[in-house]
């Protein structure tokens, strides 16, 4: 049973990746034209650049197919909601306690 359902998992995140990468094709392909997009995919997915294809996917359903952008925004990048509050707890940490300008006791400074 467990293997049924991680295997299963693993095809939805796997049909997930494809669908999200067709959709960034097609956005690609109506902006820069077919050969382009499938070259831009392709290199994408081989260097494992899942942003520029997170990135192409969500300007692909906001400014070609007109979704609004709180339904674009999680189809395009599902881990944002996850992420988000981590990223911003580290930004208000680093303006309320700056590291210290000065060298670390010990230290060698210039070597």
């Amino acid at each position: 049973m467990r293997l049924t359902s991680g295997l299963l998992a693993l095809a939805l995140l796997w049909a997930y990746r494809l669908a999200r990468a067709a959709v960034a094709l097609v956005g690609l392909a109506a902006w820069l034209g077919d050969g382009w997009a499938a070259l831009i995919v392709a290199l994408a997915a081989a260097a494992r650049l899942h942003w520029v294809l997170r990135v192409a996917a969500g300007l692909t359903l906001l400014l070609l197919w007109r979704w609004p952008w709180w339904v674009a925004l999680p189809l395009a990048v599902p881990r944002l909601p996850l992420v988000l509050p981590g990223l911003i707890n580290t930004g208000l940490a680093r303006v309320r306690h700056p590291r210290p300008r000065w060298p670390a006791p010990g230290a060698r400074v210039g070597s």
